[in-house]
């Protein structure tokens, strides 16, 4: 996903090529929310079989968390710097995504 908000940065004033990104970026996103979800429900059932429910509403939240994060960062970079520079700030944070979940994984081990 971070690289197709890349290649929409570069493609975004091409029309066509910018209407295929935002394509693959919707697919994307939609396609990782069930396996998303899995992950979390197979960790709760291995670390606290009793709240599944409770780890599968949480993950939710945080998705809706994401969301108003995202419209609110999103919107102050449109103000800033002007819509094309979207792109590039989702990359940023996909990257500090990517970073922090290699950290954790080395803490956890």
């Amino acid at each position: 996903m971070t690289a197709v908000q890349f290649l929409l940065g570069m493609f975004i004033n091409f029309k066509w090529l910018g209407l295929i990104m935002v394509l693959f970026l919707g697919l994307f996103a939609f396609m990782n929310v069930p396996g998303e979800q899995l992950v979390i429900v197979q960790l709760a059932e291995q670390d606290h079989p009793e709240d599944i429910g409770l780890a599968s509403a949480l993950n939710i939240s945080a998705f809706n968390i994401g969301i108003m994060i995202g419209s609110g960062l999103g919107s102050q970079i449109v103000e800033t710097t002007g819509l094309a520079m979207t792109p590039y700030v989702g990359v940023l944070m996909g990257v500090l995504a990517i970073g922090l979940t290699w950290i954790l994984k080395r803490v956890a081990k």
